[in-house]
């Protein structure tokens, strides 16, 4: 699979963080499995956080924190992360983003 470059990066990053915590959708390939994934989604949600916060730095891993609605464990809200080098396609903001694999 072909990896993003930089300045690609960068374009998906500013175009999730210009949704100000609207939903959005994405298609990426899970960094860990390999698999393709799609998700709606939003940035900025604080809710079921401990107030200790993550134990690396995700932005310099290219990976963007996400809020995802009925998926986790039985359907409950959950968070994830999104692989902004494995992004193939990103809608947000009336702009369509799309990549080759």
């Amino acid at each position: 699979m072909a990896k993003r470059t930089a300045e690609e990066v960068v374009e998906i990053r500013n175009l999730i963080d210009s949704t100000e915590g609207r939903w959005f959708r994405t298609i990426y390939v899970k960094r860990t499995t390999g698999e393709i994934r799609e998700m709606v989604c939003r940035v900025g949600v604080k809710a079921y956080v401990n107030g200790i916060g993550m134990k690396y730095d995700a932005r310099s891993r290219n990976l963007m924190p996400v809020w995802v609605a009925n998926e986790g464990k039985q359907g409950a809200d959950a968070y994830r992360m999104i692989d902004l080098e494995g992004v193939l396609e990103l809608k947000a903001e009336g702009q369509h983003l799309k990549y080759v694999a």
